[in-house]
C-alpha cells in the first residue's frame, strides 16, 4: 500500500548557518516545525492557532535526530514528512532532509500529543484529523 508524502522545500539561509557555513543544528528544528506548521494548515486544513482556538494544543513528547551530512549556504532541500504510528493521542512523525543531489543529510523523529490547554492531559486525535493523517503512514 502505497502513502503520501508532504514535502517542503527550503533554501539555505545565512541566518541558518553558524561561522563554519553550514547549518547550526538547531535550525534545523526550526525548519521540521515550518514542515509541520504547513502540513497543520494545508493537509489537516487547520493552523496550531485553529487548533488552539478549539482548546487543543500539540506539544512535542520526544525527538531524536541523526546528521548525515551537513546543509550549507544557499543549499536547496527538501523535508518529506510521513507517520510512522498513530495512537489514540499521539502522532509519529518522521522528517528526512535531502539535498538537491538526492543525498541524505538529516533524518528527525517527532512525537507530538494532542492535549486538552487547559487540563494539560492528553486528548483523543479528532477522527477527521486521524483519517487524514492515516493517508501519510509509512
Amino acid at each position: 500500500m502505497s502513502h503520501k508524502i508532504f514535502t517542503v522545500k527550503n533554501t539555505i539561509r545565512f541566518n541558518h548557518c553558524d561561522p563554519a557555513g553550514i547549518v547550526f543544528f538547531p535550525r534545523y528544528f526550526e525548519m521540521m516545525n515550518r514542515a509541520l506548521e504547513k502540513f497543520f494548515t494545508e493537509i489537516l486544513g487547520k493552523s496550531f492557532q485553529d487548533f488552539m482556538n478549539e482548546n487543543i494544543i500539540t506539544p512535542t513528547c520526544h525527538i531524536s535526530s541523526d546528521f548525515i551530512l551537513p546543509c550549507r549556504l544557499e543549499e536547496k532541500i527538501s523535508i518529506h514528512l510521513t507517520l510512522s504510528k498513530i495512537s489514540r493521542s499521539t502522532a509519529y512523525f518522521n522528517y528526512e532532509f535531502e539535498g538537491e543531489d538526492g543525498g541524505k543529510r538529516l533524518n528527525i523523529k517527532q512525537i507530538i500529543v494532542m492535549t486538552d490547554h487547559q487540563k494539560m492531559k492528553s486528548i483523543s486525535i479528532p477522527e477527521e484529523i486521524r483519517k487524514i493523517m492515516e493517508e501519510y503512514l509509512a
